[in-house]
């Protein structure tokens, strides 16, 4: 029997199929000067004969048009050769399609699956809103130079920050949830990516787990995580703490060994 996450991948490939067209008959070329992209459709007349017309900037949605046809063309075959593999699938070629193209021609698509040095890219190149509630809390610096909002989260933070070389954090990155068609904008404590897989970990710290009304608040969060499809220990970790019983740093140091995928990182 096919594992789960193989039908799932086969039926995403499917419906991505059914979406491309066959049909190839113009195509966008793109030349820059001076760093200035310039759009032109390229076809065939009846004679056989390539013709090449300029494309206004104002056109820009049939420019996009053109530039997924031509993604989606090249990406069909790739598609077609992992769906008859299935257990073969070749995630690496899929991505290297996108990663190989121009930044102008970048701009235009959206691609199917993106590598680890694009989701980078897109990290480092990425700006939000910083959650502005309670300001008057960020009262802690990390190394980094930020502000936090407790002794725990400067020591996680800092943690985080010593292996930079491998992982990369936001603090209360926003992140939106829905529940019964309401949708939620939650600000994670930290949001850690690993420049090498790409994996994504929202990690929560939950310092008042004495207090009945925070705990109730997290448990109305870790069960709004779970209904998006976010599990403990898998995409989302939380850390505990209490008047009695405060952050544990052996905790820590396991937590961002797990984030890493490696034994040992200290």
């Amino acid at each position: 029997m096919l594992q789960p996450y193989i039908l799932a991948e086969i039926k995403s490939i499917e419906q991505k199929l059914a979406k491309i067209k066959n049909e190839k008959q113009e195509t966008l070329k793109i030349q820059v000067i001076n760093n200035r992209p310039f759009y032109y459709k390229q076809y065939k007349d009846k004679s056989g004969k390539i013709i090449r017309e300029y494309i206004a900037k104002e056109q820009m949605q049939y420019i996009k048009q053109l530039a997924q046809q031509a993604y989606d063309q090249k990406i069909k075959a790739k598609l077609e050769k992992n769906l008859k593999a299935l257990r073969g699938f070749d995630e690496k070629t899929i991505t290297d399609i996108y990663d190989h193209m121009t930044q102008h021609r970048k701009a235009l698509v959206e691609p199917y699956r993106i590598g680890v040095k694009e989701m980078i890219r897109r990290w480092e190149n990425e700006s939000y809103e910083k959650y502005t509630d309670y300001m008057d809390s960020l009262r802690f610096e990390t190394d980094r130079g930020e502000m936090v909002r407790s002794k725990s989260e400067v020591i996680i933070a800092n943690m985080l920050y010593r292996q930079k070389e491998s992982l990369s954090y936001k603090y209360e990155r926003p992140l939106i949830l829905e529940n019964r068609g309401k949708k939620y904008t939650l600000h994670p404590d930290f949001t850690v990516l690993n420049l090498k897989t790409g994996r994504i970990v929202y990690w929560e710290h939950m310092g008042k787990m004495d207090d009945s009304k925070y705990a109730a608040d997290f448990v109305w969060k870790a069960n709004l995580y779970l209904l998006n499809g976010y599990t403990m220990g898998g995409n989302v970790i939380y850390t505990y703490e209490t008047s009695n019983h405060p952050l544990d740093i052996r905790v820590v140091k396991k937590i961002i060994q797990e984030i890493r995928g490696e034994q040992e990182v200290w």
